[in-house]
């Protein structure tokens, strides 16, 4: 028996019913203390079941930039077609990233904090894209109040883990610890890290290093994006760096995207002699290296830079096909044609296809590998992710 000390003598009354009921019925004590234990162990396997999503790409972190240059804000339609197409990202729903408001410093301070750290790459939406009938809400957790801000972490489409701030003295976001505890432990950045056009310029002429350059608007780009740099992604790489070119300055001029088939003069025309020129500048075109530039430019392309100067590159699908008089397609043209001596080749295997216009299978491509007179991509991917590979396996081991 147990005495339980009190100057109430129902106390020792308990106790000894107590021992009577555990020590006496030790099956009844066991499947109480095995209950406790489950209870426990239930607690630590929820505490410990949160797993870091490996996000597809990160974003370099701009120290000289403010924190909404630093992120990408985006409308409610982007949105939904991020979600329509299963797309994994983190986004803050915010009124405004560089509000001096005070209930929103300690939440600005923690995210420039952690996104120096981590490189992650960031969108932002406001809460007013989603006023208007019929326009879903994700199951984000929106609130156009300032203090209120809420940050979801989506994988293939759906949020995994949300989180909304409850106002400026909400213990998660005053402390810098707790925030980048919280962020880390759900989000895994990768090695690719997408970089602005200034970041782009200043990269470095010294040190050997990988870029590579696509369009948000193209339909190879988001292939390659989606399928063959999402599983390689996966895996940890030395740092290489990405840059799109659907931005100002690049493939759009003053608000107007470029356009090859524009009328001469026009906005149109001015915005693609300027992405001329930066396609001439980065070794992208034929112009602007002679060795390993292909044509006018095309994207997704690879580089292996060395001294400043294009070594090597691989440029992703991009080949032009004509019909054969029996209804199959060849390559007619295409990047991969023989013409240029590629360093990674040494590294593959003999039976690997390097010349797409000499390759017999290549040759006789059969209708239903194509669409509208294009290379279709799964078919296509089957040849060029092997080179794309190899290209990167090489080049990201320097």
């Amino acid at each position: 028996m147990f005495f339980i000390k009190s100057p109430i003598n129902t106390i020792e009354v308990q106790g000894i019913f107590l021992y009577h009921l555990f020590v006496k019925n030790s099956k009844l004590a066991f499947l109480c203390l095995s209950g406790l234990a489950f209870v426990s162990l239930a607690s630590c396997q929820d505490a410990n079941s949160i797993d870091a999503i490996r996000m597809p790409y990160g974003k370099l972190y701009d120290s000289g930039s403010t924190l909404a240059e630093n992120i990408k804000s985006i409308t409610w339609s982007a949105l939904s077609g991020m979600v329509s197409d299963k797309a994994t990202f983190v986004l803050l729903v915010d009124i405004d990233p560089d509000s001096y408001c005070t209930c929103f410093s300690y939440l600005k301070n923690n995210l420039v904090s952690y996104l120096a750290s981590s490189n992650a790459y960031l969108y932002t939406i406001t809460p007013s894209e989603f006023d208007g009938s019929g326009k879903s809400t994700f199951d984000l957790k929106v609130s156009g109040t300032e203090g209120n801000e809420t940050i979801a972490i989506f994988e293939n489409g759906g949020i995994k883990y949300q989180r909304q701030r409850a106002g400026q003295d909400d213990a998660w976001t005053r402390d810098a610890d707790a925030f980048s505890e919280w962020m880390k432990a759900r989000l895994n950045v990768p090695d690719m890290l997408y970089v602005s056009t200034k970041q782009l310029a200043s990269l470095s002429q010294d040190v050997p290093y990988v870029r590579s350059f696509f369009w948000t608007s193209c339909p190879d780009c988001q292939y390659v994006s989606d399928n063959f740099l999402k599983t390689y992604n996966l895996q940890n790489h030395t740092r290489w760096y990405a840059f799109d070119c659907d931005v100002e300055g690049v493939r759009i001029l003053n608000g107007v995207t470029a356009n090859r088939a524009a009328e001469e003069g026009t906005p149109a025309a001015l915005a693609y002699k300027q992405y001329q020129a930066f396609m001439k500048t980065y070794g992208i075109s034929s112009e602007g290296s002679a060795e390993f530039g292909y044509d006018r430019g095309f994207v997704p392309c690879f580089q292996f830079i060395s001294n400043g100067e294009v070594a090597d590159m691989d440029v992703y699908v991009n080949d032009t096909l004509s019909a054969n008089d029996d209804g199959t397609y060849k390559i007619a043209q295409s990047y991969w044609d023989g013409t240029r001596e590629h360093d990674f080749f040494n590294y593959l295997g003999s039976a690997m296809a390097k010349d797409f216009t000499q390759e017999a299978a290549l040759q006789a491509i059969p209708a239903s590998d194509t669409e509208n007179g294009c290379w279709a991509h799964p078919a296509a991917a089957k040849y060029h992710d092997p080179l794309l590979k190899g290209f990167l396996d090489h080049y990201l081991g320097k």
